[in-house]
């Protein structure tokens, strides 16, 4: 089973919403649908949604941005040596960006 782990340490498996900021749960993704879980990678659709942080990310507002999702990078989920994860996050803005932001966006993901 190949799984993508949330910040609460659980393995997931096509989400349909995944926080990427954990500290604050001020970046994330909302309206997941998978085409593809696996072998080597995940590929799906959603919504971003990400704090403005205008004037402040306490008093900030969502700000939403359609997406493609690729999860990649498989590798060994520490302390679970026979499930694999997926280690890299790749956006690709379909239609309006954040300001400031390129074409994609790459994170790690937690382990």
């Amino acid at each position: 089973m190949l799984v993508v782990v949330d910040c609460s340490r659980m393995p997931q498996v096509r989400p349909a919403e995944y926080v990427i900021e954990c500290a604050d749960a001020n970046d994330q993704l909302t309206g997941l649908h998978w085409t593809t879980w696996g072998p080597g990678n995940a590929v799906g659709t959603g919504v971003e949604s990400l704090n403005d942080c205008r004037p402040t990310c306490a008093d900030g507002h969502p700000q939403t941005y359609p997406v493609s999702v690729v999860l990649s990078k498989l590798v060994t989920w520490s302390g679970h040596p026979h499930t694999p994860r997926f280690a890299t996050l790749t956006l690709r803005y379909t239609g309006a960006r954040p300001p400031g932001a390129g074409a994609t966006k790459v994170d790690s993901l937690p382990d």
